[in-house]
């Protein structure tokens, strides 16, 4: 087997098990799969599987390309280290793409939050201005009119 198959397998495993971890189906599904998946349950969970093998295949594929530069496809026999060190940052890869979704997530509501906090601000201060102009005009009424008597 070629080194790079052996870590892409092994990335994949380790993706595979991280579903299992407490937070491996915690990755978002777009807005109208997971409406689908929502109802079912096994179907969702089939699919975090694949998801986090996938990503964990990468993340191992990666890891292997990353530090072995001397490397090439055709490279044999790849070392039980190689191995186990894609098997273990394919689990790990998975928790990291799992943070960026999550931290991509929180930027989205942030910038939501922040788009709502202004218009909100907008509509308030066009409401100001409003009571200032009809305070302004009511002082300038009573002022024509005279003083008002009690």
């Amino acid at each position: 087997m070629r080194q790079w198959q052996a870590v892409l397998i092994a990335g994949m495993i380790g993706g595979f098990f991280s579903t299992f971890l407490p937070s491996g189906t915690d990755v978002p599904f777009s807005t109208e799969l997971d409406a689908l998946l929502s109802a079912h349950k096994a179907l969702s969970f089939f699919c975090h599987l694949m998801l986090n093998s996938i990503a964990g295949a990468i993340a191992g594929f990666a890891l292997w390309a990353g530090l072995n530069p001397a490397s090439t496809f055709n490279s044999m026999a790849p070392s039980p280290y190689q191995v186990a060190t894609a098997g273990i940052v394919g689990g790990g890869g998975v928790s990291i793409v799992r943070n960026f979704f999550y931290q991509a997530g929180q930027a989205v509501t942030t910038r939501q939050a922040v788009n709502k906090l202004a218009t909100a601000t907008e509509v308030m201060n066009q409401d100001v201005a409003k009571l200032k102009q009809q305070i302004h005009v009511q002082a300038n009424e009573e002022g024509s009119n005279g003083p008002v008597e009690q």
